[in-house]
């Protein structure tokens, strides 16, 4: 099949645009119009190729004219706009005159004449301006303030990009797939994968800097080996670590500061290298200084400094014992392929290695379940967020986008019945635009360049709130209860403005073309006949569009308010449920104690004096030692396997318990009720049988039906940190009732022995004030000074501060739908009120006739309240209709979560309906209080 050339039988298009350029606005139009008839009709006579000759001919001849008149605008206008004649005519905004369907000429300049028409007219309405921009903005800044952060740990790669060819290896754990790895099994790595070529070890923890001045905690990444060299990292200043200096267990204390801190703590001194700064009361040499923007490789957390992984003492630094301990998985490794192999190579010899390690260490290489773990690699990129964990951040940062894309739907129907409401009093310019020869198309772009520009504002205006907010919770602190400093950066880049630029134009678009559409179809005759500024008298379909409108904001406002009761009764059923535990004047902290000077004995000791200061102080009730703290985060990691003879495991059931070794008293201080036998005494001592109390729940699961008093259990080290490496032979001496120990969804089972069976280095200190927390706190931070070597890894602080991290997530999403909920709830107020006063308008003289006829006011007021409360009603009956199914898929990750709460659900008709009424009372009261006869002489 051939292609022809088919002619165009259309004037020239250059030809059109000199027209335009050279002739002044009000001959333009005129005489593109003679010139497009007198084409049709020699292009009906004589054809088409004549017909542009013809065409041309007549175009030179206005030419000259045309020229003399735009030199002499030039000439008028040197002085003021010189610059202006440097630029092409055609960009050139013209003045704004009429268009019809035959002009094909539409440029840039009609759009830039559009923008200016839209800021003058919204110059006009300073506070239509205002309200437009600010609702809009606190929905964009929202939702742009997510996506940073969904970018941040979702999308963000790191400032340093590495090879293909490098891997990261991973041994399996209870929850998932990708845990950490033991430093003996790291070594294991070294000697049999022979597809690696070079490894790296690292992890992360905190520390406490004092150089003197405010103390500090900083967030430091472990390291060994080459690491600034394999990760391929130039230093500002300094060198990193060489292999000498990562000697495990006595590797010099040297430290590369990150080139934040260096920054901001040591005003970016030049000479910083060779200085000493003291982490955890310990002197270091500062050998270097980081690459600048570099964070880490975790998620976009802020590292403070590095040090060598083999320095000795300090609870995350490396300890004798731990570097022994099969167990002791804490540790990533970061390994780079030999050259030609690849990641199915290293997987079949992972294969093969873990196999061996599982028949070797068949404890440490059982999980709690049961099962048998496994090596697994992933490519680095890969590996910077695991699949599952992917998955879940996903979930997390998915629930927050709707929820401000909720806020931001709000503002655009509020916004669009401000915009529906200002082109009804338009429409008579509307109107007469359209028998000026304007086309609906010109109409509809020329609206939504007005709605855009004030998007484009508040998008630029949410965009700077977005960083303000992003900065804020990067640097938020945490609990008490998490023993390291957390800060990551949300800061925004080019993939979040694009983002915020892009909700912006979509905002624009939801804000202005339905009023775009209705603007340019209004009723020519009706909209021509009536008075400049009274709009249309004959609502029906425009008033039902804005009050469908409405009815979305009530129905996404009602949303926010149902979430912020459920959440707000999902906190107060949490702080209200009988925890087992007294944590009331309770105050912890926590001691680690560095094996080079205190051996066990030594640690009993001087913990025992320490306990004894604190006992003789006044307002001190009592004091205790214990290795844990029930509902604190150590006490989902000090659990131990447990083995009881004559008990099967069912399949997939994990017997990693949960437990606590405490000194006497301890459970007694702490309001830990002993239904059965006896408590953890003072005979308890080394050489003794072991002894255990064993909650309720624990005593039903491994003995049912029978008295648990007497029994014994086996007790193995988990995949976490444990007492001792040493299997443990149990009897249980006391039966506790059962408690929130581990966490507030359930009463886990639960163990306590004696700490003086198991001293150790690492020991949390409990105090109990007379009269109040407060008391107990400052008794702590007075007599538990630092010795030489000690650190802090939970400083003193209250119980319930320390214990505050388990309603985190629920007071942090209460507040986000409070402040989510107040804001829409304001505009859905707003959009009752405008309604409202939109139906008094029309319905003024009506209302008049009504009450000369007799009506009384009462009933005026209740009729047009009663409009409110109607479209109150339906936004209810649509919000419920999304807010229940919503409540039942979250109501199992919410603590004391009800789908029916007659509270939270009583409560939230409750606010909305008072709202709607008092929205809507305000006009009714007005139209109630005007004169019928004056109102009728209006008219």
């Amino acid at each position: 099949m051939r292609w022809r050339f088919r002619p165009s039988t259309e004037p020239p298009r250059f030809a059109q645009l000199l027209v335009s350029i050279v002739t002044p606005p009000d001959e333009r139009q005129v005489l593109l119009s003679d010139l497009q008839d007198e084409f049709e009709e020699t292009a009906d006579t004589s054809g088409t190729e004549a017909a542009k000759r013809a065409y041309w001919e007549q175009v030179r001849g206005s030419m000259v004219p045309g020229l003399a008149w735009r030199l002499s605008r030039l000439g008028r206008r040197r002085r003021a706009l010189s610059w202006l004649a440097r630029v092409p005519a055609w960009w050139r905004p013209a003045p704004e005159v009429p268009t019809d369907q035959h002009n094909r000429g539409e440029n840039m300049f009609d759009y830039l004449n559009d923008v200016r028409l839209a800021c003058r007219g919204l110059a006009k309405n300073p506070l239509i301006f205002a309200v437009v921009v600010l609702s809009l903005a606190v929905g964009i800044g929202a939702s742009t303030t997510v996506f940073s952060m969904a970018n941040a740990f979702l999308f963000r790669s790191p400032a340093t990009d590495l090879p293909d060819d490098y891997v990261a290896i991973f041994t399996s754990d209870n929850d998932s797939r990708h845990g950490d790895t033991s430093y003996p099994d790291y070594l294991d790595l070294l000697d049999n994968v022979a597809a690696i070529e070079s490894t790296l070890l690292h992890r992360i923890g905190g520390v406490e800097l004092d150089d003197g001045g405010e103390r500090q905690r900083l967030l430091v990444e472990i390291v060994g080996g080459h690491y600034f060299e394999l990760m391929r990292l130039p230093l500002t200043l300094g060198r990193g670590f060489s292999a000498e200096e990562n000697e495990i267990g006595s590797a010099d204390r040297l430290v590369v500061l990150s080139f934040r801190l260096w920054q901001q703590r040591f005003g970016a001194d030049e000479n910083i290298l060779g200085k000493t700064v003291r982490l955890d009361g310990h002197p270091y040499t500062v050998i270097g200084v980081g690459p600048q923007g570099y964070l880490s490789r975790f998620l976009n957390l802020r590292i403070d400094a590095w040090v060598p992984m083999g320095v000795a003492g300090g609870i995350y630094h490396v300890r004798p014992s731990g570097l022994e301990d099969r167990s002791d998985r804490q540790y990533r490794v970061l390994a780079q392929l030999q050259p030609g192999e690849d990641l199915a190579t290293v997987r079949a010899q992972l294969e093969v290695l873990s196999k061996r390690l599982h028949e070797e260490y068949p404890e440490a290489w059982t999980d709690a379940r049961g099962e048998a773990r496994g090596l697994s690699v992933l490519s680095e990129q890969e590996a910077l967020l695991p699949r599952e964990m992917r998955a879940g951040l996903g979930g997390i940062f998915g629930v927050l986008l709707v929820g401000t894309g909720l806020i931001v739907l709000i503002a655009c129907s509020n916004v669009a019945c401000l915009f529906l409401a200002r082109i009804n009093l338009r429409r008579r310019e509307m109107a007469m635009r359209l028998a000026l020869g304007a086309g609906r198309r010109r109409i509809v772009l020329m609206l939504l360049v007005e709605s855009l520009v004030p998007a484009l504002v508040a998008g630029v205006l949410g965009s700077g709130l977005a960083y303000w907010a992003c900065g804020a919770l990067g640097s938020m602190d945490l609990p008490s209860g998490i023993p390291i400093p957390l800060h990551f950066d949300f800061q925004p880049d080019v993939r979040v403005l694009g983002f915020a630029l892009l909700l912006s134009v979509l905002t624009s678009l939801a804000i202005g073309l339905a009023p775009a559409l209705e603007g340019a179809s209004p009723d020519l005759v009706t909209s021509l006949k009536a008075d400049k500024g009274t709009g249309d008298r004959r609502p029906g379909r425009r008033l039902r569009l804005r009050r469908l409108l409405v009815v979305v904001q009530v129905a996404a406002a009602l949303i926010f308010v149902v979430g912020t009761g459920f959440m707000l009764r999902s906190v107060q059923a949490a702080s209200a449920v009988d925890l087992g535990i007294d944590i009331e004047r309770n105050a912890v902290m926590a001691r680690d104690l560095p094996q080079s000077r205190f051996n066990d004995e030594a640690a009993a000791r001087y913990l025992q004096d320490v306990v004894e200061r604190l006992r003789r102080r006044p307002e001190v009730e009592a004091a205790e030692l214990a290795l844990s703290a029930e509902l604190s985060i150590m006490a989902s990691i000090y659990e131990a396997v447990v083995a009881v003879d004559g008990y099967v495991p069912a399949e997939g059931e994990s017997l990693a318990i949960s437990h606590n070794a405490v000194t006497p008293g301890y459970m007694d201080m702490m309001g830990i009720r002993l239904l059965r036998g006896r408590g953890i005494e003072d005979r308890d001592l080394p050489g003794a049988p072991l002894a255990a109390v064993v909650s309720q729940a624990f005593a039903e699961r491994f003995w049912p039906g029978a008295d648990a008093l007497g029994r014994s259990f086996q007790t193995t080290p988990g995949d976490r940190p444990a007492v001792s490496a040493d299997d443990r032979v149990y009897q249980v001496v006391g039966i506790a009732d059962d408690g929130h120990y581990v966490t507030l969804d359930e009463e886990s089972p639960f163990f306590w022995t004696a700490l003086s069976q198991s001293w150790g280095q690492r020991v949390m200190i409990h105090v109990r004030g007379r009269a109040s927390d407060v008391e107990a706190l400052r008794a702590l931070n007075e007599e538990t000074s630092l010795e030489q070597g000690e650190s802090m890894w939970l400083l003193p602080t209250t119980y319930s501060q320390m214990i505050s991290i388990h309603s985190m997530g629920p007071r942090l999403m209460s507040r986000f739908m409070g402040w989510g909920g107040l804001f829409a709830l304001g505009l859905a107020a707003m959009g009752i009120y405008g309604i409202v006063s939109f139906t008094v308008t029309q319905r003024t003289r009506e209302m008049a006739i009504r009450q000369a006829l007799g009506a009384r006011p009462g009933e005026v007021l209740r009729d047009v309240v009663g409009d409110g409360l109607r479209l109150a009603l339906w936004g209810l009956v649509v919000g419920f209709a999304v807010a229940l199914p919503l409540a039942a898929l979250a109501r199992n990750d919410v603590y004391g979560m009800s789908l029916l709460d007659p509270v939270a659900l009583g409560g939230s008709i409750l606010v909305l309906l008072n709202s709607a009424f008092f929205a809507s009372a305000i006009p009714a009261r007005r139209l109630s209080a005007v004169d019928p006869m004056d109102a009728l002489r209006d008219e």
